[in-house]
């Protein structure tokens, strides 16, 4: 969670990108990816959270944050 909570948000909306991993459940782990709309600016960065399922939802097991 270090990893999350390192990088500056600045308010700016995030959207679903989709998940990766879902196709053959319960491939482990999935990669879910949030990411700027279309008109947010080219530096705003990308969050990837890999999620392993636990037994009241689901865990962020890494958070990889892409910068431009």
């Amino acid at each position: 969670m270090t990893t999350l909570f390192a990088a500056p948000y600045r308010g700016q909306p995030l959207i679903p990108r989709g998940c990766s991993g879902t196709e053959f459940v319960p491939k482990i782990p999935v990669t879910c990816s949030y990411g700027p709309d279309g008109g947010a600016a080219p530096t705003t960065p990308l969050y990837q959270l890999l999620l392993e399922p636990h037994d009241h939802g689901w865990y962020v097991r890494q958070v990889i944050v892409e910068k431009y």
